[in-house]
């Protein structure tokens, strides 16, 4: 065995163990020792951690641009990552990234850079974009690998020259999902009346929740019988945060069901037809997509990275432009007017999709070869 300690460090402990505890439970499994770094995350109900993973608490503050609380951020990954011998370190989301790289290289640990999604600064060509770019490229010289979940995102580090071609992978199938806990079940087939829609996400505008709102709104008004759910929580101190009130405003209307953040996916989309993401988000290879997939659910999404991954265009679902409210309306409908056979035909397709790409199984295995070489 090559080396004897793994370590994830994240900006989001609950995050952290919904997209890779699979992963960490299968490393532990393996014989390996797992311990798992991230901001407290205990206000959120529903435990998700494994048994046997060692959690050490990160005071990991994801917005904070300020010197003071980036040097404590600093210093503490830096005193995580200098107790732990024969280690490789596994750094998720920009911050863990900069201070965990640049930990790794003054300790000479062997660290895996994972861009779960790539940070905005990078796309900017100005004086401060670019000198950022050079800090990352520098950083992550050292990196054992660098891993993408798309293409876009993949090409995007190589032109900004942030990653070299041999340091980066872009692993196809996203992080994955268990594809035995999530697994379709046959439901009443409603053919267009009571039918359910459903978008889950953070509620942020370039989720594309007004899109959505707005489609729904036009199709209500034809087919009553229509629900329109929302899952997600607000996040106030994101700059492109929906205001509380707008959505307040949306459900006494009645256009849609505000449900707030969920506990149990699996059981609420289990309930629902039609999986609905007008994303523009700088997503990497968005989750909740995923799950609806391995749910067998038909899925209307934005031709757009991260989302684009996730249907086949007329066999399993639609994509429709990004910022379009009238083509999210047509898609609707399209899926209205569907028979129940063609439903059938969509939900099965997702299954298949999710099967032959996005099984967790495939992302496990490309961990194991991390570790092994």
């Amino acid at each position: 065995m090559k080396y004897r300690n793994v370590l994830f460090i994240d900006n989001h402990r609950w995050a952290q163990f919904h997209f890779r505890g699979k992963v960490m439970a299968s490393l532990l499994a393996a014989g390996y020792d797992v311990t798992a770094a991230a901001p407290d995350s205990s206000y959120i109900a529903d435990d998700n951690s494994v048994p046997g993973v060692k959690q050490v608490s990160l005071g990991l503050d994801r917005t904070s641009t300020g010197i003071v609380s980036n040097v404590k951020t600093f210093l503490e990954i830096f005193k995580i990552i200098r107790q732990r011998e024969n280690c490789l370190v596994f750094l998720f989301t920009i911050k863990p990234i900069l201070w965990g790289a640049l930990a790794c290289c003054l300790l000479h640990r062997e660290y895996v850079a994972f861009f779960a999604g790539v940070t905005d600064m990078i796309r900017q060509d100005s004086c401060k974009g670019k000198f950022f770019c050079w800090v990352l490229h520098w950083l992550l010289r050292g990196a054992k690998e660098v891993i993408v979940l798309n293409e876009e995102d993949c090409l995007l580090l190589k032109r900004k020259k942030v990653a070299s071609e041999k340091q980066l992978f872009v692993l196809r199938g996203g992080e994955g999902v268990d594809l035995e806990k999530y697994r379709p079940e046959k439901i009443f087939d409603r053919h267009g009346s009571g039918f359910i829609f459903i978008l889950i996400a953070r509620l942020l505008w370039s989720k594309g929740i007004k899109e959505y709102i707005n489609a729904a709104e036009k199709i209500k008004k034809k087919y009553p019988k229509c629900s329109f759910l929302l899952c997600g929580e607000f996040d106030t101190f994101h700059p492109d945060a929906v205001p509380e009130s707008y959505i307040r405003t949306a459900e006494l209307q009645g256009i849609i069901e505000y449900r707030g953040r969920i506990n149990d996916v699996i059981a609420q989309l289990k309930e629902i037809d039609c999986f609905v993401l007008p994303s523009y988000y700088n997503e990497g290879m968005n989750r909740s997509l995923m799950e609806a997939l391995a749910l067998g659910k038909i899925i209307i999404t934005t031709d757009h990275k991260g989302c684009r991954e996730m249907v086949k265009n007329g066999e399993n679902g639609i994509l429709i432009p990004v910022q379009d409210s009238e083509a999210l309306y047509l898609a609707m409908e399209r899926v209205l007017m569907m028979s129940g056979r063609e439903r059938e035909k969509m939900e099965y397709n997702s299954r298949q999709l999710a099967e032959d790409i996005f099984d967790v199984n495939y992302v496990i295995q490309h961990y194991h070869s991390l570790l092994e070489h």
